[in-house]
C-alpha cells in the first residue's frame, strides 16, 4: 500500500490561480490528500475553490474571516495533515507530473532523508526565461549533524522548502515564525533530525515576485498585522534560531558544539553587515555599486545557484540585497 502524501496549499487572494490546483491531482503518484486554507482573502478565492473541489475525496477546504498572516496559514495546513509524507505548494509554481513519485521513491528506500528536494528553476513573473536554477546537491555531503546544520544555516535555498518532507520529522520543528524570514528558520532544525537530499529526477518551476516586498510589506504578509515592532528584525531571527537549537532533545555537550557554529554564522553575519553598510556609504556611484556587488558575491551568494540571466538577476536579486539604486 502506497504511504499517504499530504499537500497543503495556503492561500490568500489566490483566485485567478484556483483552477491550477488540478495540477495537484494529476501527478502520477495517487495516493494523495489536499489541505487547501483560505486565510482571509478578499476576492473569490474560497468560492472558486468549492466549486472546483466539489465531490472531490481526501479534500479538506478551511476558511478564516481574517487574514492572520503566511506563517499561521501554512502551519495551520500542515497541522491538518495525516499522511507519512508532508508538502506545501503555492498555485503560481508548477511541478513536473512525477513530482510527488519520485521523492516518495526516494524517502521510502532512505529512511535517514527528512526533506526530499527537486531541481528548482526559479522564474519571475511577465520576465522571460529562468532567473536561476538551483538544488541542493552538496547537502548529501553533510554526513553529521553539525555539517548538516552548517548547510541548512548558509547553504540552503530558500525555494528548497518547497519539498517534501518526512511528517513526524516536521512535526519535532518549531514550523514556521511569525516574522520575516520565518519560513527558513525551520530547516535548520529538519537537518538536526535527518538528511536533506537532493533529487535530479524531477524538477519544480518556482514562480517569483515582479517585485520584492518592501520590509513594511513582508512583516504584514508573514503575521498579517499593519504595524511592525520597533526591533531591528535580525533581533527577531537571530532569537529564533537560539531558542530553536536550545529546545532541542539533544544532550547539552553536542548542543554546545552547535551553538558554536551558530555564533560563527552569527559573527560572518556580521561582518558582512558592516562591510556592506562601509560600501553602501562611498562616495563614488560606480565604486559603490561595484563593491555592493563584489561584496554580494562574498557573503551573501549561494553557490548552488546557477544564474541564467546575469543583467535579470543583478537587477531583481542582488540590487534589493545590497540596496543599489533601481533595483527591483
Amino acid at each position: 500500500m502506497r504511504p499517504l502524501v499530504s499537500i497543503g496549499v495556503p492561500l490568500y487572494n489566490a483566485q485567478k490561480y484556483a483552477r491550477r490546483i488540478r495540477n495537484l491531482w494529476r501527478q502520477t503518484y495517487p495516493a494523495i490528500e489536499l489541505i487547501c486554507s483560505d486565510n482571509g482573502s478578499t476576492d473569490q478565492t474560497l468560492s472558486a475553490l468549492r466549486t472546483i473541489l466539489r465531490g472531490r475525496k481526501n479534500v479538506t477546504l478551511l476558511s478564516s474571516a481574517v487574514n492572520r498572516g503566511l506563517s499561521h496559514n501554512f502551519n495551520r495546513v500542515f497541522r491538518r495533515a495525516r499522511g507519512k509524507y508532508f508538502m506545501w505548494a503555492s498555485l503560481d509554481d508548477h511541478r513536473a507530473s512525477n513530482f510527488i513519485e519520485k521523492c516518495v521513491e526516494l524517502m521510502e528506500n532512505r529512511p535517514e532523508v527528512v526533506l526530499a528536494v527537486p531541481t528548482v528553476h526559479v522564474a519571475v513573473e511577465r520576465q522571460p526565461g529562468r532567473l536561476y536554477t538551483v538544488d541542493v546537491r552538496d547537502a548529501s555531503q553533510a554526513a553529521s549533524r553539525k555539517e548538516r546544520f552548517a548547510y541548512a544555516l548558509n547553504r540552503f535555498p530558500a525555494v528548497g522548502l518547497y519539498g517534501l518532507f518526512r511528517t513526524d520529522a516536521l512535526a519535532q520543528t518549531r514550523l514556521m515564525a511569525p516574522m520575516p524570514g520565518g519560513d527558513l528558520l525551520l530547516i535548520p532544525e529538519i537537518a538536526l533530525l535527518g538528511h536533506i537530499q537532493h533529487v535530479p529526477e524531477t524538477n519544480l518551476i518556482y514562480s517569483g515576485r515582479f517585485r520584492w516586498n518592501s520590509p513594511e510589506e513582508d512583516y504584514r504578509a508573514f503575521t498579517g498585522k499593519t504595524e511592525r515592532p520597533p526591533t531591528w528584525p535580525g533581533i527577531w531571527i537571530w532569537r529564533e534560531k537560539i531558542l530553536r537549537l536550545g529546545s532541542t532533545r539533544l544532550g547539552w555537550p553536542e548542543k554546545s558544539r552547535l551553538f558554536l557554529t551558530l555564533f560563527a554564522h552569527l559573527q560572518r553575519e556580521v561582518v558582512f553587515r558592516l562591510a556592506k553598510k562601509l560600501a553602501q556609504g562611498l562616495p563614488h556611484r560606480r565604486t559603490r555599486a561595484w563593491m555592493l556587488e563584489k561584496l554580494y558575491f562574498l557573503g551573501w551568494w549561494n553557490p548552488a545557484v546557477r544564474i541564467r540571466n546575469r543583467h535579470l538577476y543583478r537587477a531583481r536579486v542582488i540590487g534589493p540585497v545590497m540596496g543599489l539604486p533601481g533595483a527591483a
